[in-house]
């Protein structure tokens, strides 16, 4: 079963490699993806977005074919480059059917009995961990804040990082954004079958 990850594991070495023919737009993205464009007749170039940022969802990072610093649609490159969705850069955005959304691992553990959110002192702990590791394995590796990406690990405080995973899941399944892990927000975690946003 393919998941957003295994995705993500094989496009990120990628990174740095160069169209083949140089000047034929062709490279794998567009092999994999079915596209064939020739050379300067349109679309140039085909990405996988790898973030949304939180705070902005017209601003995102892709892992693109075709492109280089300074070049935005054919430096004959794959990078990452952070893109805006409110630009032109994008004719669209396709959600892909993985075969299966990450599984839901079976039922919740129980509910540790206290709401996880951003505090002072930093709520910390193994209800933290098992939250923070869950999402984690579900494919949510960062958040953006203030403009920059942060990793999203598993550990077991639950700070600035966390809030905002928790406050992109809550957006993602339909549920109050508070940023708050309660009752509802646990058992999303395990329950909801996820197809994360690169985050």
């Amino acid at each position: 079963m393919t998941t957003a990850t295994d995705v993500e594991a094989v496009l990120r070495p990628e990174i740095g490699c160069t169209e083949s023919p140089a000047s034929s737009n062709q490279n794998k993205f567009g092999a994999w993806y079915g596209w064939k464009t020739p050379a300067h007749s349109g679309p140039d170039h085909i990405g996988w977005v790898s973030r949304v940022d939180v705070a902005d969802p017209d601003a995102f990072t892709a892992i693109e074919g075709n492109t280089a610093v300074g070049n935005d649609s054919n430096g004959g490159q794959v990078l990452e480059r952070s893109r805006r969705n409110d630009r032109g850069y994008c004719l669209g955005f396709v959600r892909i059917p993985y075969t299966q959304a990450v599984p839901s691992g079976g039922p919740a553990p129980a509910w540790p009995g206290r709401s996880l959110a951003l505090a002072s002192p930093l709520m910390s702990g193994p209800d933290v961990t098992l939250w923070q590791a869950r999402l984690h394995e579900r494919g949510w590796r960062h958040a953006t804040l203030g403009g920059t990406p942060r990793p999203f690990t598993a550990d077991g405080v639950h700070g600035e990082v966390s809030d905002a995973v928790c406050r992109a899941f809550q957006l993602d399944r339909q549920l109050t954004v508070d940023g708050v892990v309660g009752p509802a927000t646990w058992r999303a975690t395990w329950a909801s079958p996820v197809t994360p946003r690169r985050r």
